[in-house]
């Protein structure tokens, strides 16, 4: 892996502009909305970079009208074949120029004032390496609001100011299309293409091992909910999980200096992975995770699941099996203070 320093990449980029990274794949139906949305913006210094990972419906015809509109603005990074999402991001990645880069998908909408808002902070706040924002979640058949990105995900109403340990609590969620971070903080190799899903969550950790991420607690972003989302993926609620734990070998091996974090995560994850066997009926599984994270450390923990388990089983498979956004409040606010416990 190349090292070097921060100081020495900064004449790499343009000071001011911010590189809006767009990932697209069969988005026809949402991506002129999207990147409208960031031509709207009032921040001036934009380099939008649509990256498009093989579309067959229309989206790569779109996104060309856009560079032919947008010469000196819209940059249009397509691949004749799908590839994945990590490697879609990396052709994003590489186009790079500006001092930011902001991530978009390519069905979410950026709102007024989000880019200006975002960048003037990161000027504020020179030891910070990133900054975040809330999102409205809504649903795009008939457009119904469904709440609050983190209020929904992470059952408080609220990000907070915080580095890397953040990344590794286990009901921690930001949008990755409401970050952006200084580019000299983003690893070179960029995203991990052995990681189909889990690959932004490495990029992060890498991220904000240097310094922390500053949120902005208003609503400056929207996240559209259809069937095509990828949290809505059967393949990722079944490979996810083998994902983080991958992850966390690979954070272990590359940065020893984590290792407290790692570690408590790992365990966290052997009590998810149980109950995730006891949704699907695979008693010995949830037992060996279980004992996994009793030999672990995790022994009143363990003992806490296995009592909710068998009191409260058909409930936890119940709220386990529907989407995030779904959820009862009370199973997401419980569920948050069981883990910061």
């Amino acid at each position: 892996m190349q090292n070097i320093s921060n100081k020495d990449r900064s004449s790499d980029y343009i000071t001011g502009l911010v590189s809006v990274v767009i990932p697209t794949y069969n988005q026809v139906d949402f991506v002129k909305e999207t990147i409208d949305s960031v031509l709207e913006q009032d921040y001036p210094k934009l380099q939008i970079i649509v990256t498009d990972d093989g579309s067959t419906d229309g989206t790569v015809q779109i996104i060309q009208d856009y560079v032919r509109q947008y010469p000196d603005k819209v940059v249009a990074v397509v691949s004749e074949k799908n590839t994945g999402i990590p490697a879609n991001f990396n052709r994003g990645f590489r186009q790079v120029k500006g001092e930011y880069i902001a991530w978009l998908g390519g069905d979410d909408l950026m709102l007024p004032g989000k880019i200006s808002k975002q960048v003037k902070l990161m000027q504020q706040r020179p030891d910070a390496v990133g900054c975040c924002h809330d999102a409205e979640v809504f649903q795009s058949h008939d457009g119904k609001v469904i709440g609050a990105f983190c209020q929904l995900m992470n059952g408080q109403p609220k990000y907070k100011e915080g580095g890397v340990e953040l990344r590794f609590e286990q009901n921690y969620f930001t949008l990755p299309s409401t970050v952006m971070i200084r580019s000299i903080a983003a690893p070179l190799h960029g995203f991990d293409e052995r990681l189909k899903y889990q690959n932004d969550w490495l990029f992060d950790v890498e991220v904000f091992r240097q310094g922390k991420c500053i949120p902005i607690n208003e609503i400056l972003g929207r996240y559209r909910r259809h069937e095509r989302n990828v949290t809505g993926n059967s393949s990722l609620l079944n490979s996810g999980p083998e994902e983080v734990m991958i992850s966390l070998a690979i954070i272990e091996s590359r940065y020893p200096d984590l290792y407290r974090y790692v570690s408590k995560r790992r365990k966290q994850m052997y009590l998810s992975l149980a109950v995730r066997s006891f949704r699907n009926a695979d008693l010995r599984g949830a037992r060996n995770f279980l004992l996994a994270a009793i030999r672990s450390g995790f022994v009143l923990q363990g003992m806490v699941v296995l009592l909710a388990l068998l009191l409260f089983g058909k409930y936890i498979s119940t709220q386990l099996s529907l989407s995030p956004y779904s959820r009862s409040h009370f199973f997401v606010k419980l569920n948050k203070i069981f883990w910061k416990a």
